[in-house]
């Protein structure tokens, strides 16, 4: 395929955007994994561990909504991709 310079451009900015949110999203998701690894630990040395689970299920739910972020910059920057470079290639 042959792309205009503009086309490039937008692709490598779009790139840019994407590898950014990806940086971001990785890095909160590095924190809480580290969080959920020293809770479990915390889990199975304290007495009253009823605490600890609650403070477990909200990192999952952390982890699940950080996922779907995930998939939603996925969705969004192949939606961009679709409409701003293959709506030009037929005209």
């Amino acid at each position: 395929m042959q792309y205009s310079e503009e086309q490039v451009q937008d692709l490598l900015h779009l790139r840019r955007l994407f590898y950014g949110g990806q940086g971001v999203l990785e890095r909160q998701r590095r924190v809480l994994v580290g969080k959920l690894s020293s809770n479990e630990a915390m889990v199975m040395t304290d007495s009253p561990p009823q605490s600890n689970y609650s403070v477990l299920t909200s990192i999952s739910h952390e982890l699940r909504a950080n996922a779907a972020e995930e998939h939603c910059l996925r969705l969004q920057c192949c939606c961009a991709c679709f409409r701003g470079v293959s709506r030009f290639i037929s005209l």
